[in-house]
């Protein structure tokens, strides 16, 4: 029987995420697979911005995490990683880290779209 330790906590909310990644993938498969096989796939930065939100708000913390650092080779992701962790402190709440990257992730992508459309109207 638990005795109501961190410990115990801590397993029941992995346990919980877990459950909900499970559910996640089943109704979400094409987005599991460009999660698992980045290099598969033509990735852009405003496509990032919207999963990451949606495994936001399903609280898959941990998948948001891998998803961070498994696409730092998208143009703008890795700027948006360098200025989230220069402005949060890693004792922010979740929703701050996640609503500043998401932000920085918009900001890079309104930026390359710009630069496409300044190239576009000089040829």
């Amino acid at each position: 029987m638990s005795n109501g330790t961190v410990t115990d906590h801590t397993m029941e909310s992995s346990e919980q995420e877990f459950r909900r990644l499970i559910a996640w993938t089943r109704d979400n498969p094409g987005d599991w697979h460009r999660i698992c096989d980045p290099d598969s796939y033509d990735q852009d930065i405003g496509y990032m911005a919207e999963l990451v939100e949606r495994l936001y708000k399903e609280k898959l913390f941990t998948v948001i995490y891998f998803v961070f650092y498994t696409n730092t080779y998208i143009i703008g992701v890795d700027w948006a990683i360098t200025r989230t962790v220069n402005e949060c402190f890693l004792d922010s709440p979740v929703q701050t880290l996640v609503g500043r990257f998401r932000r920085n992730l918009e900001l890079a992508a309104r930026d390359k779209l710009q630069k496409q459309q300044e190239e576009h109207r000089l040829n």
